[in-house]
């Protein structure tokens, strides 16, 4: 093996990484279940600067949205996460919950339901 200035590579991103593919959100989901709301919200903050197209990230800033009652960021979130991924039923029965149980559309939430459902029977 030659080493010279053009052959460095990168260096590989391990799952310990915290800036690998998926390692924020494990990250958030543990800090989530210690019930730390504001870290978890400032790691799943990081999640999506690295990635903002990631659709997991933003149904997972949502969910903690919701959980500090911060409902209209919470459905931007989950908004964004259904137009980055038009089959992501979790985040169609999110928004659903917040349209009828806190803004009181039940038409459209009940629309998200029926696509939840019809995106995920089970």
């Amino acid at each position: 093996m030659m080493s010279g200035c053009g052959d460095k590579q990168a260096p590989k991103k391990t799952a310990a990484d915290p800036s690998s593919d998926g390692s924020y959100l494990q990250q958030a989901v543990a800090l989530d279940h210690q019930g730390n709301l504001d870290d978890t919200l400032q790691i799943l903050n990081k999640a999506i600067q690295i990635n903002p197209n990631d659709a997991k990230a933003y149904g997972a800033r949502g969910d903690i949205y919701v959980k500090k009652h911060e409902f209209d960021e919470a459905m931007e979130d989950f908004n964004k996460s259904i137009t980055l991924d038009s089959n992501f039923a979790a985040a169609y029965a999110a928004r659903g919950l917040i349209e009828t149980g806190v803004k009181n559309q039940v038409d459209q939430g009940l629309e998200d339901f029926n696509k939840a459902i019809g995106l995920n029977p089970n």
